[in-house]
């Protein structure tokens, strides 16, 4: 597992990441079981649960509260896939999440979006495997965490690109590859270079 830095912009998922690492035992992967039995009350509105379905579709398990109001609804039980903007950005969310899954590593990627007040605002989410329960699809557990205070009734409308993307080596390596393809992310990352 080694002493990696991680690259987390924010406290909150500085501290999801340790609750994660809190419920392995050994260099085996937390259960959601354990997940869900031992919650952390301050971590638990930013959570989301996702299934990673073979029919090539994310379904939320979970959204914590926080994230309900931010999307103004809730999307248990939704396909996280239909609120991508363009095929290509839906392309990206499956590819990381598929790669959560099979490689065992963590994912850190920077949320562009639009709130309802036209406003650009960034989010931060971390994503890590966790052991699913017996005969239940691959599953991600996530902390995504807003970086900046908005209105109270403003709510995300709109996500504009993934940026700032950076596996996490849980013990296993990461995959060779980078995690985002779309033009979009490519665009951002020559501009923050």
């Amino acid at each position: 597992m080694g002493s990696q830095m991680h690259p987390f912009r924010t406290e909150l998922n500085r501290a999801f990441h340790a609750h994660w690492q809190a419920l392995r035992v050994g260099d085996t992967l937390p259960t959601l079981k354990d997940f869900l039995s031992r919650p952390q009350p301050h971590l638990q509105p930013h959570v989301v649960i996702k299934d990673i379905l073979p029919t090539k579709s994310i379904r939320v398990r979970l959204h914590g509260t926080r994230l309900v109001e931010l999307a103004g609804e809730d999307l248990t039980g939704q396909d996280l896939l239909d609120y991508s903007d363009t095929r290509e950005m839906a392309e990206d969310l499956w590819s990381f999440q598929r790669s959560i899954v099979d490689h065992r590593v963590g994912l850190t990627v920077l949320k562009n979006t639009v709130t309802s007040s036209g406003r650009d605002v960034t989010f931060e989410e971390v994503s890590l495997p966790v052991e699913a329960f017996s005969g239940g699809p691959p599953c991600v557990i996530g902390s995504v965490v807003l970086m900046e205070a908005i209105n109270t009734n403003d709510t995300v409308t709109h996500l504009l690109a993934y940026s700032g993307a950076s596996w996490i080596d849980l013990g296993w390596g990461v995959p060779a590859y980078h995690p985002l393809r779309t033009m979009r992310a490519d665009r951002l990352r020559v501009a923050e270079a």
